[in-house]
């Protein structure tokens, strides 16, 4: 009840070839003013594919996000398939698929080990904040899915080789179909003051921003 709404209700496009988007929110708290910003990109070599990502950063000591840590195993599998056509003619194609993230089980090999990653708890509508979790990290990113597939390259004079790579990011699912919250709090002159942003995947390089809420 009695919450300041900073309304938006904007659609922020990037293009799906190294691009990048950034929107400033300025949220006047008394000096220094606060700054939520969003940052989303594509990027990669031609025929290497594309990645983006989504941030949400401002000072340290001045923004104190809702959200908890936690060790990331990344894990990897490799799966290969080896295609000839009805004819048997050259060239054959060996398809090899890399597959990253944290959705794959515990008997795939480990990749990486992400120490003390920050996740922000992505809230849906109804749903209360947890007032203890707030932490003092100053910004965090955390990447979509990640999916794309070389052009290809000759072995030799008969196996054509193409590669396929999938990143699930299942660490921290930032597309999910409904909108999404992200709370946080920040400091004031004398005070603080809580509040969320309403946020919302709307494409594959888009993001809706809706509002901010802060309490008085």
């Amino acid at each position: 009840m009695g919450m300041e709404v900073i309304h938006f209700d904007t659609i922020f496009n990037g293009v799906s070839w190294n691009s990048s988007v950034n929107h400033f929110i300025d949220i006047a708290g008394g000096p220094p003013s606060i700054r939520l910003y969003f940052y989303f990109t594509s990027s990669g070599a031609v025929g290497t594919g594309q990645a983006r990502s989504l941030s949400i950063s401002s000072n340290i000591g001045t923004m104190w996000f809702n959200g908890y840590f936690q060790n990331d195993t990344i894990r990897s599998s490799v799966d290969s398939l080896l295609q000839y056509d009805s004819s048997w003619t050259y060239p054959y194609h060996l398809f090899l698929t890399y597959t990253f993230g944290c959705g794959l089980g515990a008997d795939e090999p480990v990749d990486t080990v992400l120490v003390d990653s920050f996740h922000p708890f992505l809230y849906s509508s109804g749903e209360l904040i947890d007032t203890t979790a707030y932490q003092d990290v100053g910004s965090f990113t955390d990447k979509a899915r990640l999916n794309w597939t070389t052009m290809g390259s000759a072995l030799n004079d008969s196996t054509f080789l193409q590669g396929e790579f999938d990143y699930l990011n299942n660490c921290l699912d930032l597309e999910p179909v409904e909108p999404f919250f992200v709370a946080f709090k920040m400091r004031t002159l004398t005070s603080f003051r809580r509040g969320w942003v309403k946020l919302q995947m709307v494409g594959p390089w888009s993001i809706r921003v809706d509002h901010v809420a802060l309490e008085p």
